[in-house]
């Protein structure tokens, strides 16, 4: 495999979509709470949902043990976090409803502020490993073309 220039296009693509997306949320929550805000939450469930079954299915059936444990972990942190979207951060009262909606809207702001560090730690995880990518290509390219030299 040559080096290729933008043989991350597509995922980074992907990444400029999914921030844009957020930003954009985010923006949206903070000028006008609205019905929309509950259906773009609704909406992100289900699509979260999709997900972890893709995941599911790639830890199962990838050849690479390593991508399938990477898969894992993700699959496992998704599992984590909504769990304790659902029972660790907001009280409630015995019937099921909220007890205190400033307490619980504080702790849910901070837990959204942890989420966003954790995201930004894993796009500096996600550039370590397309640099070292890159570095090894460069080397098998050099390895490839000094081996080419070699049989002249």
């Amino acid at each position: 495999m040559e080096l290729q220039h933008g043989m991350f296009t597509a995922k980074l693509q992907e990444l400029e979509r999914e921030y844009g997306r957020l930003q954009n949320c985010i923006r949206l929550l903070q000028e006008e709470p609205s019905e929309q805000l509950h259906q773009e939450r609704k909406r992100l469930e289900d699509e979260c949902r999709e997900r972890a079954l893709l995941l599911d299915e790639t830890v199962h059936s990838c050849r690479s043990p390593a991508m399938a444990r990477l898969a894992q972990l993700q699959r496992d942190y998704g599992q984590q976090t909504q769990t304790l979207l659902q029972t660790g951060i907001i009280k409630r009262s015995p019937d099921g409803s909220p007890v205190h909606y400033r307490d619980d809207a504080e702790a849910m702001a901070l837990y959204a502020e942890f989420a966003i560090d954790f995201a930004t730690q894993s796009m500096r995880h996600a550039l370590m490993a397309a640099l070292r990518a890159t570095e090894l290509q460069i080397q098998a390219d050099a390895c490839t073309t000094e081996g080419d030299s070699n049989d002249e």
